[in-house]
């Protein structure tokens, strides 16, 4: 029994740390909470048998030094001090570790927890540029494959990546590196799965995937050649790989192959003076390499009055890119601009103090137009997809007026209270299960009921909590509803509307205040009126 109070922790520790992966969260639970609970009980026991009844127990393990009359053993001894102190220390650490099964529940060191407080997960060789099925993270769409996860890869790098070369004494050692917050374990575990090379390490708030290996590093070179970055990045991709390919040609490392490398090294990351990319490079902007761009740099902020805006922070360095980013979103409305003015809605904005590049969105139209349901259609991998569908809620409801309502000022503070940097198991800001589940309640009320706008017959938008007409400008958009409730078209006007329709703007009128529908391309249609407002 004595013996069992010292080992039990011990076993339940190197199970969960060596062997975590194999039992599985819930395995790791089990066995170290059992072990501290069982230990716990053991405690209460001897404390009983050694404090009450003052009968201390000696246990000899074995004998150290043995000369005579000068003996040494070694062994335990458990007095009246010892099992005293054993009872709140287990108590304590038996309550530790059950309350931390909930609430490390959402941690993906929920095993480590138990183990280790760093962990180096071993290259997983399954083979190259195979996709490998993966549960979906945040959603439940499919996993990212192929094409589209070499281009989100290739985004990602370009906020995310670094290409290093470190000087060893016995020479160079080169490295591709992802490094992000430790709530993004499981990307990066995506990713490792997926390319089936690398490895993931594990910190205290943060993890990085890293490639090293020669043959490794082959296929990151290939990877990135075919899939090319468009920031300044590429410039350190081209000098490490040129790098890359000089060290490794030969197996005798001369001085001159030493002083190549030592000269490209030299002109890379930090020690980079030149940032003007190759005429021949040209600048290659897809769905997913934006995607994986944002999942890096992106920023779903909410200003002041719980008005939304989407920003990209970049250095100077990358003007280039931040304005074909620029234009790739301004092309993104396509036919919307003949429907809806579209023009200023992207802007950059340079901030000299810091040498930074803003992308900035806060204009609602383009927001709900263009932004929102280009972010739908694609798969998200990071913890940021959370952030983004956050941000969607909250336009929700401030485009439903509840801002000005107390209820949904409140359920907005909550919001808030939750995303961003707030997420984060780092933040020190707790939300419990039970808690977010009330406010998924709250919003999907809330987004159900009424507008707390009303549009009058002469336009004016009245606010209902606060009995007064709204004071910005204001627009009335009509749009053309299928039977499924879904936006066919938009117009800023009923002349325009009219146009589309070949009818007069009198019909148009008419349709509106009687609400019956039209028929449109050989099926019924809808005219409805909604509320844009420019923010």
């Amino acid at each position: 029994m004595y013996l069992s109070i010292i080992i039990l922790p011990l076993l339940g520790s190197i199970v969960s740390g060596f062997f975590g992966r194999k039992v599985g969260v819930r395995g790791a639970q089990i066995i170290t909470c059992s072990c501290v609970i069982v230990t716990t009980i053991l405690a209460l026991l001897a404390f009983v048998e050694v404090g009450f009844n003052n009968i201390p127990v000696t246990i000899n393990l074995f004998r150290w030094i043995d000369s005579e009359w000068f003996n040494i053993i070694w062994g335990f001894q458990f007095d009246a001090l010892t099992v005293s102190m054993l009872i709140p220390v287990l108590i304590i650490s038996s309550l530790v570790h059950i309350y931390s099964i909930g609430y490390m529940s959402n941690d993906p060191r929920s095993i480590n927890l138990v183990g280790f407080r760093r962990i180096t997960l071993n290259k997983r060789r399954l083979g190259p540029f195979k996709s490998h099925s993966q549960k979906r993270y945040y959603s439940n769409r499919p996993i990212l494959e192929g094409k589209n996860f070499y281009e989100w890869l290739s985004g990602l790098a370009d906020s995310e990546g670094s290409f290093i070369i470190l000087k060893k004494q016995d020479g160079y050692r080169f490295q591709f590196q992802i490094h992000l917050h430790i709530d993004d374990l499981k990307m990066l575990l995506f990713i490792q799965s997926t390319l089936a090379i690398g490895k993931v390490n594990v910190g205290i708030s943060s993890a990085s995937f890293t490639v090293s290996g020669a043959k490794d590093m082959v296929k990151i070179l290939d990877i990135f050649s075919e899939y090319t970055l468009n920031s300044h990045k590429f410039l350190n991709f081209i000098n490490f790989k040129k790098a890359f390919e000089v060290y490794t040609s030969s197996r005798l490392k001369t001085q001159d192959t030493l002083d190549k490398v030592e000269s490209l090294r030299l002109e890379m990351n930090s020690l980079r003076v030149d940032f003007t990319l190759p005429s021949s490079h040209s600048i290659r902007i897809t769905p997913y390499w934006f995607l994986g761009f944002v999942e890096g740099d992106g920023s779903f902020y909410i200003r002041k009055g719980f008005a939304v805006s989407f920003n990209i922070a970049q250095s100077a360095k990358d003007l280039i890119l931040m304005e074909a980013v620029k234009d790739y979103l301004n092309n993104l409305a396509g036919s919307l601009k003949n429907r809806v003015e579209l023009d200023g809605a992207v802007k950059l904005s340079y901030k000299k103090s810091s040498n930074m590049i803003y992308l900035i969105i806060h204009r609602s139209d383009y927001i709900s137009q263009i932004l929102i349901p280009f972010f739908d259609s694609l798969t998200w991998q990071s913890k940021k997809e959370l952030d983004y569908l956050d941000w969607k809620t909250i336009f929700k409801l401030r485009n439903l007026g509840l801002h000005y309502t107390d209820e949904g000022v409140k359920v907005l503070n909550s919001i808030l209270e939750g995303m961003n940097n707030n997420r984060l198991t780092t933040s020190g800001v707790t939300i419990t299960a039970e808690q977010r589940e009330t406010l998924k309640r709250d919003v999907a009320r809330l987004l159900e009921g009424p507008s707390n706008f009303e549009i009058k017959e002469d336009g004016r938008i009245l606010i209902k909590s606060l009995n007064k007409y709204y004071s910005n400008k204001a627009k009335i958009r009509l749009e053309l509803v299928d039977d499924k409730g879904e936006t066919i078209k938009s117009f800023v006007s009923a002349v325009d509307c009219a146009k589309f329709l070949k009818v007069s703007k009198m019909t148009i009128s008419l349709k509106l205040r009687n609400g019956k529908p039209i028929l449109f391309d050989n099926k019924l249609v809808s005219i409805k009126k909604s509320l844009y407002m420019p923010l």
